[in-house]
C-alpha cells in the first residue's frame, strides 16, 4: 500500500453539498489533508450545530486492505466523490441529543456504502470552523472584485449598451429582410396576375380560323359561277313558224 495514502484522495477535497432530510436541512463539506479525510456537517437553523468526522489511514486499511495500490485508492476516491456530487448522501441517528454521534453515509444504495462517524463540535469550535470557511470564501472573492457569487451576473454599463446596440441592429436587419421579402412577394404576385390577365385576353380573341370572312358581292353583270368574269350574253333563238311557208 502507498505510504502517502491521501495523495490519491484529491477528488474528495473542497467539496460541498446540501442535504434535505425529513424536516432538516444540512450542509456538508469534504476536505483532504496529508494525513486524513475530514467531513464537516452543519445543521441549518437557530442552533448552529456542527459535527465533524475523520478518516485516517486505519479506516482506509480497514476498507480497502493494507496492500491497496495507488490506482485502487484513486479509483475508490473518485467513486465516492461522484456519489457525493450526485447527492447520494444520508445521515443516520439524527436527534437533538448532543452526546449521540451521527452516522454519515455516502452511497446508501451502493453495493459498498462509505460510512463516517460524526461527533458534535462545541459551540466555540463550530464558530471557529464557520469563521474559517467564510475567511476562505472572502479570499477567493478578491479575485472576482469581492463579489460573493462571482461576476457572471454583473454587466457593466458599457457592455450593456453594446449589447443593446447589437440587439437593435439585429432587429433592424431582420425588419429590412422582412420588407424585402414582402416586396418580392408582392412583385411576384403582380407578375402572376398580369400573366393571368394576358392569358385571358388571348383566350377571348378569336383565332384566324374563327374570324368571319366578308361576303363579296358579285359585280353587276358578273358571272355567278365566277364573279371575276363577266356573264355571257345569250341571244334569243327564234324559229320560223309553219305559217310562213
Amino acid at each position: 500500500m502507498s505510504t502517502d495514502v491521501f495523495s490519491n484522495f484529491g477528488a474528495l477535497d473542497e467539496l460541498i453539498q446540501v442535504i434535505y432530510q425529513s424536516a432538516y436541512r444540512f450542509v456538508v463539506l469534504s476536505s483532504v489533508s496529508d494525513d486524513n479525510w475530514t467531513i464537516h456537517l452543519g445543521l441549518s437553523g437557530s442552533q448552529g450545530r456542527w459535527w465533524k468526522g475523520i478518516w485516517t489511514e486505519a479506516n482506509v486499511h480497514q476498507t480497502l486492505g493494507k496492500s491497496a495500490q495507488d490506482s485502487l485508492l484513486e479509483k475508490y476516491a473518485d467513486s465516492i466523490a461522484e456519489l457525493f456530487i450526485e447527492g447520494e448522501l444520508y445521515i443516520g441517528n439524527v436527534n437533538p441529543t448532543p452526546e449521540k454521534k451521527l452516522r454519515f453515509t455516502i452511497g446508501p444504495g451502493a453495493q459498498r456504502p462509505t460510512h463516517v462517524e460524526l461527533t458534535e463540535l462545541a459551540p466555540a469550535e463550530a464558530a471557529d470552523f464557520a469563521t474559517t470557511i467564510f475567511l476562505d470564501i472572502a479570499l477567493q472573492a478578491q479575485s472576482r472584485k469581492c463579489r460573493l457569487h462571482g461576476s457572471s451576473g454583473i454587466v457593466s454599463s458599457k457592455e450593456n449598451s453594446s449589447s443593446t446596440r447589437t440587439a437593435e441592429q439585429s432587429v433592424q436587419q431582420q425588419t429590412a429582410r422582412n420588407e424585402v421579402a414582402s416586396t418580392s412577394r408582392i412583385s411576384s404576385k403582380a407578375r402572376e396576375q398580369s400573366s393571368i390577365s394576358e392569358a385571358e385576353k388571348q383566350k377571348k380573341r378569336p383565332s384566324p380560323a374563327e374570324k368571319p370572312v366578308p361576303v363579296i358581292r358579285p359585280h353587276k353583270g358578273a358571272s355567278l359561277a365566277n364573279p371575276n368574269k363577266k356573264a355571257r350574253k345569250y341571244q334569243k333563238v327564234e324559229f320560223d313558224s309553219d305559217d310562213d311557208e
